[in-house]
């Protein structure tokens, strides 16, 4: 049997231990509308949708931007857990997440204050992914 799942690693330098934290802030934010996020990834999503001529009904737009919330959480859970995969998941979706802020703001004229607050969680979020600190710890440490 697998240990136990822990919600927090106090073992983790502070790097990972910012990671965790804004994975499951911008996760429940995003599943509690408060943040863009998780919205900002399904716009790319859309675009990317729209330039092949698909478009999808609004139900789904909702599946997938609570998906993409639950994801942004569930990479913490990994990160907490030790997990590689979900450092991976997270990189890719923090940085997938700021191009969305930045894209969405130069293209759609979004609310600037509204970019720049979701932009520092965000910002910040793929900061502690990336950091140097981050990647020697994962590579040594993390299944």
């Amino acid at each position: 049997m697998q240990g136990n799942i822990r919600l927090w690693n106090p073992s983790h330098p502070q790097t990972v231990k910012i990671a965790v934290g804004l994975g499951y802030w911008l996760g429940i934010a995003s599943l509690l509308g408060l943040s863009g996020g998780s919205a900002s990834v399904t716009l790319l999503l859309l675009w990317a949708l729209d330039i092949l001529g698909v478009t999808l009904p609004d139900g789904i737009v909702v599946l997938v931007n609570i998906l993409v919330g639950a994801g942004f959480a569930l990479s913490g859970l990994g990160m907490a857990n030790d997990k590689r995969y979900a450092w991976r998941a997270g990189v890719v979706l923090s940085v997938t997440a700021l191009a969305g802020l930045v894209l969405g703001a130069v293209f759609l004229g979004t609310d600037l204050f509204g970019v720049i607050f979701q932009g520092i969680f965000v910002g910040a979020w793929v900061g502690g992914m990336l950091h140097p600190m981050t990647r020697d710890y994962v590579k040594v440490w993390f299944e």
